[in-house]
């Protein structure tokens, strides 16, 4: 069976439509270096640079806090295919205070007791549960 010779403009055009469905949005980060974070000492300017990207979006307070959203995500034809993201505050003076909500985040367990221990809520204490 011989197949036909299609027109080298119409093979272009149809891959060109399908790479055109495929696209990203956000800026990708390093998500381990969440676990570097100290509470009390780390700056939004500092985290920037330990997760290689700017925040998506950032939210102030009238207190003078900030909540950075770190977020990047992979879509394909139809659905989403990879997403990650990372919101964490600040507090007003400039300091990291806590992660609020990871979504595609693994592991950090380690990083996170840490960051509780150092913001004086040690593991197993009433206050917090680490993970």
């Amino acid at each position: 069976m011989r197949f036909p010779a299609w027109p080298k403009s119409l093979v272009i055009a149809v891959v060109a439509a399908m790479l055109s469905a495929c696209g990203t949005s956000g800026n990708n980060f390093s998500a381990g270096s969440l676990a570097d974070f100290v509470p009390g000492e780390t700056t939004l300017a500092q985290a920037s640079a330990l997760l290689g990207s700017y925040p998506e979006q950032t939210y102030a307070t009238t207190e003078g806090a900030v909540t950075a959203l770190w977020s990047f995500q992979v879509t394909g034809l139809d659905h989403l295919l990879y997403r990650k993201s990372a919101l964490v505050q600040f507090g007003p003076d400039g300091t990291f205070r806590r992660i609020v909500d990871t979504t595609g985040v693994t592991g950090g367990g380690a990083g996170k007791t840490h960051q509780r221990e150092t913001a004086g809520f040690p593991c197993g204490s009433e206050q917090s549960a680490c993970p």
